[in-house]
């Protein structure tokens, strides 16, 4: 009926209005075309072809597809076998304690989720989710290439905490060692290995928690290192009281900290 087309047409108009200004002001309203938003009435039969439901899903899986493939990246096709390797990980990264997983365990996963035979095929998709950012897998460098990174999220917390020590919580009270060792971090971007550790179990206790072992702290320090987030500063002539730094303690040097002028009313409020 007429009178129903034009109520609905009415509600969809009230629909998209509200829409629309709920998102006018959002943080990602500007990565939404606001004058093409495409609603699906699925009130309506199919008696109207031009207001059949299908007709309205087609339109926007056409703008779908448009936007996707857009992307250069997208264009890439790759078997259905190895969509479920990305849940595989996902499940991996919540149940297993550690962040970081041997190879040789995510390439048998791959196997086996995905039905593949040929170690080639498991390489490929190893790199390919590496390339999405899904998961890190090192292959250049022999000591990284032994492990993958199946919660990259994790990865990114933990080596923010240690680029932004201004923000960070450190306990120095009555500890003149440690106050030695902050000043040093935010004066000189020198950064000792036992006060990362600190730091971590400080600012986030419940990440820091996959940084028991040995093993796991020298992988993410190889990584750190790996990719000039950090330096080895025996390297460097760096002068660290022999009352700060243990023996054979390894010390790096965080370009990303060298930069900032750092006063001493900067130190005060980080060590108050």
């Amino acid at each position: 009926h007429p009178g129903d087309l034009a109520r609905r047409k009415a509600k969809l108009k009230t629909i998209r209005d509200n829409i629309v200004a709920r998102i006018k002001n959002k943080p990602y309203a500007s990565f939404i075309n606001r004058s093409n938003i495409v609603f699906v009435d699925n009130s309506v039969s199919g008696s109207n072809a031009s207001q059949d439901p299908i007709v309205h899903v087609k339109m926007f899986r056409g703008q779908l597809f448009k936007a996707m493939y857009s992307d250069k990246k997208m264009e890439e096709a790759i078997p259905i076998c190895w969509l479920p390797f990305t849940y595989a990980m996902r499940l991996l990264a919540e149940e297993v304690s550690s962040p970081v997983v041997p190879t040789a365990e995510v390439r048998m996963i791959a196997k086996e989720v995905c039905h593949l035979e040929d170690d080639k095929d498991v390489d490929a998709v190893l790199e390919f989710y590496h390339n999405l950012g899904h998961i890190l897998h090192f292959t250049d460098n022999e000591t990284l290439q032994e492990n993958v990174v199946v919660n990259v999220e994790w990865l990114v917390k933990v080596v923010s905490v240690l680029l932004v020590p201004g923000s960070v919580q450190v306990d120095t009270d009555h500890d003149p060692v440690r106050q030695k060792a902050y000043q040093h971090l935010i004066r000189k971007g020198i950064l000792l290995e036992r006060f990362a550790q600190h730091i971590w179990d400080k600012n986030c206790p419940k990440l820091a928690e996959h940084l028991t072992s040995t093993e796991e702290r020298t992988f993410l320090f190889n990584l750190m290192e790996q990719h000039a987030i950090l330096v080895d500063a025996s390297k460097l002539s760096v002068c660290i009281p022999r009352t700060v730094i243990k023996h054979n303690e390894r010390m790096y040097w965080v370009p990303a900290l060298a930069a900032k002028e750092v006063t001493a009313a900067d130190d005060d409020k980080a060590l108050s």
